[in-house]
This record gives structure tokens, C-alpha cells and sequence, in this order.
């Protein structure tokens, strides 16, 4: 039993490790969307020429 538990807590380590690095990488990604939609060169521009 104690071989069990031992395992399992070694796969949940992997598992857990695994998900920061997803978590690390879906950060990285939200970070760019951000910069892309609300950087400065984002701000709305008028379609139609001032007269």
C-alpha cells in the first residue's frame, strides 16, 4: 500500500508540473492577446476622413 501511495504522489507531482507549464504558456498567450486588442496601437481610428 505504501509502494501505492508512493506512486500516485510521484504522478501528481508530474501532473502538477505539467499543468504550470500549461498555466505558464496560456499566461504568455493571454498576455499577448492583451498587448494586441488594448496596446497602443490598438486605439480606434476613424474610418471616415475629418472634414
Amino acid at each position: 500500500m505504501t509502494a501505492a501511495i508512493a506512486l500516485m504522489k510521484k504522478e501528481h507531482k508530474a501532473e502538477v508540473e505539467q499543468l504550470k507549464a500549461q498555466n505558464k504558456e496560456r499566461n504568455s498567450q493571454l498576455s499577448h492577446m492583451k498587448h494586441m486588442v488594448f496596446g497602443r496601437s490598438s486605439e480606434k481610428k476613424s474610418c471616415f476622413p475629418v472634414v
